[in-house]
């Protein structure tokens, strides 16, 4: 008996096995670069919407004396303490009231030597995005 194209077949049978366990590997390497590239534009979404949170509080604080005060006219929502003001957004950085928060912003200042001092933080889950420090100086008059 001629037993030829059986070992012709088997080593065809293994040559594509191989290709096969390559082409898997290669795939599964794909899927983890598109997972982790996601993750990434995610995250860099959310760092540009803390940005622009931020600035934009940012120029409230500087527009006038009392911060606070604009910060609640702007974002009703929000909670007003001692020396802050925060206000939150949802998951797709539209505002809120506290219930629904993904996100948060805060002001808090402190007045120091003829300045106001400020600090502008962004946080999702307790875990800071952004912050940006503030300083304004207090105008007095001169008797």
């Amino acid at each position: 008996m001629d037993r030829q194209p059986a070992k012709r077949s088997s080593l065809f049978l293994m040559e594509l096995i191989i290709a096969i366990l390559f082409f898997s590997l290669a795939s599964a390497i794909c899927v983890q670069l598109f997972v982790k590239s996601h993750s990434l534009e995610k995250e860099s979404v959310d760092i540009n919407h803390a940005i622009n949170a931020a600035a934009s509080v940012a120029e409230i604080f500087r527009s006038q004396e009392d911060a606070h005060m604009l910060l609640q006219e702007q974002f009703p929502a929000g909670e007003l303490s001692q020396n802050s003001y925060r206000f939150f957004y949802d998951k797709n950085w539209e505002l809120c009231d506290v219930s629904n928060r993904a996100y948060t912003v805060s002001l808090h200042t402190l007045e120091s030597d003829g300045f106001l001092l400020g600090t502008v933080e962004v946080t999702r889950e307790e875990e800071a995005l952004y912050q940006l420090h503030l300083k304004k100086y207090l105008e007095k008059e001169i008797l």
